[in-house]
Parts: C-alpha cells; structure tokens; sequence
C-alpha cells in the first residue's frame, strides 16, 4: 500500500496491464457470480449505484400499486423472466442531485432522458402531440 501511494503511476500502469491481460477470466468470474444469483446481483447494483435497499424498493413498488409512475402501465411479476425489459421497473433518479423520484417503465424511462429531463421541452412536445393529433 506504501509503495503504490508512492508511486501511483507505475501502479496504475502495472493494474491496467493485469486487468487487461486476466480480462476473459475477470469478465467470466463476473458473469458467473451474476448468474448464480440475480436478485442478489440486482440488490447490490440498486444499493450501490442508487443507494436504496430491496426492501426500499419492494415498498417504492407497493406505493405505486406496481404500475409505472407516469403512464400507469402494470410492471410485470418479478420472476416473469419473459418480460420485456422496456416493461421492468427502472429506478428513475434526478441526474443533478442523485435523488432517486420513483419507478418508472422502460418506456417512460427512456423519455425523460431523450427529453434531458426538461419541463419546458416536455411541454412543448405535449403541444406539438395536441396540434398535430396522436395519429
């Protein structure tokens, strides 16, 4: 630990080439430990990257009555392994402070990122919708 403070580059150097040359082992190891169980592997990314717990989440599905924030639509059951992963619950955070707002469909998910999460564009993508027609 001493010498790597000491000498940061030549650590770095010495762990990008050991990533890189065990990367297939590395990436195989991962894929394993995913596989053997995916709940577990979900919880640890939803705590890691959004820092809720699964029974945070389990009860962020509750309040919603399992159905999207925005469009109402039904999430499936949670071992449908078949479903869509545009209908699965993805766990919608605000992208400035991190804050984590609700779940929401891929669908939905996806929109508010195309749209940069701003209400002046959404809106007027509503009155382009209104004046044009939905189909």
């Amino acid at each position: 630990m001493r010498w790597r403070r000491a000498n940061p580059e030549r650590a770095s150097e010495l762990q990008k080439r050991s990533y890189y040359k065990n990367r297939e082992k590395r990436l195989a190891y991962a894929k394993a430990a995913r596989d053997a169980d995916v709940d577990k592997f979900k919880a640890r990314v939803r705590k890691s990257v959004y820092g809720i717990t699964p029974d945070e989440y389990n009860r962020m599905l509750r309040e919603q009555s399992y159905l999207c924030a925005i469009c109402a639509r039904p999430f499936p059951e949670p071992d449908d392994k078949t479903a869509p992963k545009r209908f699965v619950p993805h766990i919608d955070h605000c992208h400035v402070t991190g804050k984590v707002r609700g779940l929401l469909c891929g669908g939905c998910n996806t929109a508010l990122g195309m749209f940069c999460e701003d209400p002046i564009t959404m809106e007027l993508a509503i009155e382009y919708v209104r004046k044009h027609g939905a189909g």
